[in-house]
């Protein structure tokens, strides 16, 4: 439980011990780097890193649906599963 023993946030653990285990923290990102140069490189490896795991997803054949903060998630995955439904009936008939 949160009281503290094994398993829990707080004072505790095997036998008492007296440690106090950290609390992970959620949050905000932390600020982008102040150096333009930084940035830059930056945001090239993190396009780097999107195309490197969507290369790897596409060759393994899975479906690839790439969620934003800026846009509305469900509408995007409704989409999403009715392009794959679309897809799966395509040349077949009923």
């Amino acid at each position: 439980g949160l009281g503290g023993g094994r398993g829990g946030w707080g004072v505790g653990g095997v036998g008492g011990g007296g440690r106090r285990r950290a609390r992970p923290r959620a949050g905000p990102a932390p600020p982008p780097p102040p150096d333009p140069l930084l940035r830059h490189r930056y945001a090239e490896a993190a396009t780097a890193q999107r195309a490197e795991i969507s290369a790897a997803l596409r060759g393994a054949g899975a479906a690839h649906l790439r969620l934003r903060t800026d846009r509305d998630w469900l509408l995007d995955m409704v989409r999403f599963v009715a392009a794959q439904r679309h897809a799966r009936t395509r040349g077949t008939t009923r």
